[in-house]
């Protein structure tokens, strides 16, 4: 055969297995795109069900929050009695702290701690207060929410716990007026503006917000829900608070095995935050200044950030 005939039969063969192995290789172009189109769609439909899910569950927790929340603000608040116990129960404390410390001044070295401890003792005693009450009214309705979990699965537990906090969230708010106001105007802490009175108070609601919180895992902890059996947890708890919370024994005194206990400790969180505001640059009349006050506690000058914060991650 010509060999120049021979070449053109090769040239034509070859191109038309190049228009066909072309043709095979779009198609396998093609079904691939397919392919990932329709994973990356069945993906992206998974993700939105997924998403979808957790909106559908974080609105049912919300609604489960909502309705326990009021229903437990209607509860408290028709009850009259309850109100106006709290409401005297700050009276009293605020009364016998603020008489027995009356217009304290610096200018001894005993009216200094006799100041120190009043803010210590403030701190100690609006929570204990209200844990006490909380805890009993807690061993008395647990065994409703009990049954209303156990049996008909009505709300989670996530529900009830945040419920109870936002419902005696304004009653907390209404009893730590007239503690605070009795205990500062009496005691004549630092004057000169809105700042140190206004972080007093506020620091009054905290504590008395996570005393709710801690009468909540008390009563959740024992199973019998008995008053009597829940109310060893926060006698033993409050004897460590004691010993670290700074006023009795300085934090720098105190063996390394016991001084790591004051970071579970709120007291010791609230008693350094008011400390830090009411002695911070403060020059006291017996000629030394508040800081040295505070380096012999074991605190620092202005710390106001880290105690508030640490007791939001408590409560």
């Amino acid at each position: 055969q010509d060999p120049a005939e021979l070449a053109r039969e090769l040239s034509s063969s070859c191109s038309e297995g190049a228009r066909s192995a072309a043709a095979e290789l779009d198609q396998l172009i093609i079904a691939g795109t397919s392919l990932c189109a329709a994973r990356s769609t069945k993906k992206t439909r998974s993700s939105l069900g997924c998403c979808l899910e957790a909106c559908s569950c974080g609105a049912h927790v919300f609604r489960e929050v909502w309705i326990l929340t009021w229903r437990g603000i209607l509860t408290t608040y028709r009850d009259k009695r309850l109100l106006v116990a709290l409401v005297l129960q700050s009276i009293v404390l605020g009364l016998g702290i603020g008489c027995m410390n009356l217009c304290l001044s610096t200018r001894t070295l005993g009216e200094i701690r006799a100041l120190v401890a009043v803010i210590a003792i403030t701190m100690a005693h609006c929570g204990t207060s209200v844990m006490m009450v909380d805890l009993y009214l807690l061993c008395e309705k647990m065994p409703l929410f009990d049954a209303e979990r156990g049996r008909d699965r009505l709300y989670t537990a996530c529900a009830l716990v945040c419920s109870h906090l936002f419902a005696g969230l304004p009653a907390n708010i209404i009893a730590s007026l007239p503690l605070a106001w009795l205990v500062y105007s009496l005691v004549g802490l630092r004057q000169g503006g809105i700042k140190e009175p206004l972080t007093f108070l506020v620091a009054i609601i905290l504590v008395r917000v996570q005393a709710s919180a801690f009468a909540m895992l008390c009563a959740s902890m024992v199973k019998s829900r008995s008053y009597a059996k829940a109310m060893l947890i926060p006698g033993a708890y409050n004897l460590v608070n004691a010993i670290t919370a700074g006023l009795y024994f300085p934090i720098a005194s105190l063996p390394a095995g016991v001084a790591w206990l004051r970071w579970v400790n709120y007291q010791h969180y609230a008693f350094r935050w008011i400390a830090s505001v009411q002695l911070s640059g403060r020059d006291l009349e017996l000629g030394c200044s508040g800081d040295l006050v505070l380096q012999r506690l074991g605190f620092q000058a202005d710390d106001e950030v880290f105690p508030p914060v640490a007791l939001l991650v408590w409560i």
